[in-house]
């Protein structure tokens, strides 16, 4: 990064954590972890497909927050139910923000 450019993004292409939590207790502030996977990211889009033993409220790329990033707080979002499907979420792995 240069001060010139601080948005440059660059080609991903690196071993990443993937996970999914589950919804947090009452007074907590985060869920249990109910699957995560260091997987080799060298698209920035990507899909994971796995299986978890309860609803997860959240998932995403790099949830741990692992690598510097300028923006940690979009490394997870919230999952949604799709009709037929089951719960889906929509993430782009972006090496820019790192």
């Amino acid at each position: 990064m240069c001060a010139k450019c601080p948005n440059l993004a660059v080609p991903v292409n690196d071993y990443i954590d993937i996970g999914a939590f589950a919804k947090p207790a009452k007074g907590r502030k985060y869920g249990d972890t109910l699957y995560r996977q260091r997987v080799h990211l060298a698209e920035k889009n990507a899909t994971f497909t796995f299986v978890t033993n309860s609803l997860p409220e959240k998932a995403g790329i790099d949830p741990f927050s692992l690598l510097i990033d300028r923006v940690p707080d979009d490394n997870t979002k919230s999952v949604n139910l799709e009709k037929g499907i089951g719960p889906a979420i929509s993430q782009t792995a972006s090496a820019g923000s790192h």
